[in-house]
């Protein structure tokens, strides 16, 4: 008799065990299953078995599933989910976690209003995944559907569930209601502290977030800003330009020994392009601290941190023309410059001076001006004022954050040339009519 192959002795085997094996075996061998194959051969006695039908068993195989399926796919999990006849709370809640770390966050939501229709209970985790669910769909009326049925269900105490409920309004721009969830907790803690922060960067409202550092550690709330605090006031002060705060902040982290977590942080931020590395480089540029910025790069090179180049597009007559600093490939280079330069001349007139805090390098007043003259913008916007007629608004994208002298040269030609300029940069939409940008100088 011809042997079977491995593979197949090996099923056999394992099938042989599952047959033989009593309901606490079998939560023994479902808890230390880690292969897809082990796993069709125990769904399959579930089924065959009618253990679906054991809600301990069910339950902690769907935890197995969730555990073991691809990245982001619930396809197989919902399967078996559906094969439960009897879902409880528990069945529910692991469900519903899923959905909301996978490509179908919707249908978190969907299961959350099963649950509550087969009048189980939702407990407060339950409701915060589905809250995060709604995050990541921009769910504005699911949100505040679960927030009236987390009043009713009187979760009113669950810090971790209000500060979730904090940030789904703050993520869809609706401050006023994420600080009336702030200020009707009970207890407010650290994380509530840096999600109402967060929520002042998110919504314009930059100012307020540097307040928040010092109204946290008063006397009325004596509460300890941690490391992510630390990082989400820098953002703050790298926006406003506020060094002084900045240089307070800086302090308080060495002090408090959260440099290497608040880098950490920063290290995890790495697929943005290393945005915030620039915003603390920003920093220690506009305060002359040298060594520190050289600090900053020299980390960034040792951990393989590169910053994206700066690019900007502007679309005429349905051709996107790109843009980058000292760009010499454009077909209209010798024209393009010409404008820059005439719009340079026009705009000192009208007293707009370079802001050189804007370039990071060690550079003197004089060289650090001529830097900054031929940014990617810049050369964009000159071309479209090159090539459009009087009047016509100019609409600019940029892949980063616009910097601070880019942004005052767009806002000073919006007024000397009478022209509407639009930038979208990585954070938000710059509107400059008239000398002044929609934005109020916080972005």
């Amino acid at each position: 008799m011809t042997a079977l192959p491995v593979a197949t002795k090996a099923q056999t085997s394992y099938q042989k065990l599952l047959q033989t094996s009593s309901s606490t075996r079998l939560l023994s061998l479902i808890k230390s299953c880690t292969t897809k194959s082990h796993l069709l051969q125990i769904h399959a006695h579930t089924l065959r078995t009618s253990l679906v039908l054991d809600p301990t068993i069910s339950f902690q195989f769907l935890s197995l599933v969730v555990a073991l399926s691809p990245l982001k796919s619930i396809t197989y999990s919902r399967q078996f989910f559906d094969q439960i006849e009897k879902p409880t709370a528990f069945h529910y809640n692991k469900m519903i976690r899923a959905c909301s770390k996978s490509d179908s966050p919707a249908e978190g939501f969907y299961l959350y209003r099963d649950l509550r229709r087969r009048g189980l209970c939702a407990d407060a985790m339950a409701s915060s995944f589905v809250i995060k669910s709604c995050i990541r769909v921009s769910s504005l009326v699911g949100g505040i559907q679960v927030h009236a049925r987390i009043l009713r269900d009187g979760h009113r105490s669950d810090s971790l569930l209000l500060t979730t409920l904090m940030d789904l309004y703050s993520n869809c721009r609706k401050y006023d209601e994420a600080c009336q969830v702030f200020d009707e907790m009970p207890k407010r803690d650290t994380v509530a502290w840096n999600v109402l922060i967060s929520c002042c960067l998110h919504n314009n409202r930059t100012r307020d977030a540097l307040g928040l550092f010092d109204i946290m550690q008063s006397e009325i709330h004596r509460c300890e800003p941690d490391d992510v605090t630390c990082l989400l006031v820098l953002q703050a002060c790298a926006s406003l330009n506020a060094l002084e705060f900045g240089e307070r902040v800086h302090k308080y982290i060495e002090d408090h020994g959260y440099g290497e977590r608040v880098v950490g942080h920063l290290i995890e931020l790495k697929a943005q392009e290393a945005g915030d590395y620039v915003l603390l480089m920003n920093i220690y540029s506009s305060a002359g601290n040298w060594e520190k910025l050289t600090e900053v790069r020299k980390f960034m090179k040792e951990k393989a941190i590169q910053t994206t180049p700066g690019c900007s597009t502007i679309e005429l007559k349905g051709v996107a023309h790109e843009f980058v600093v000292d760009d010499v490939s454009h077909l209209r280079k010798d024209e393009i410059y010409k404008m820059l330069d005439e719009i340079n001349s026009q705009l000192k007139i009208a007293g707009y001076v370079a802001d050189v805090t804007s370039e990071l390098h060690n550079l003197g007043a004089e060289d650090k001006g001529h830097a900054l003259s031929h940014h990617s913008e810049k050369l964009a916007i000159a071309f479209g004022v090159l090539s459009t007629p009087p009047g016509t608004p100019i609409r600019v994208a940029k892949n980063l954050r616009i910097c601070v002298d880019c942004h005052n040269f767009a806002m000073a030609l919006s007024g000397v040339y009478n022209r509407e300029v639009i930038i979208r940069d990585r954070t938000r939409f710059h509107h400059f009519r008239e000398g002044h940008c929609s934005c109020n100088g916080y972005w």
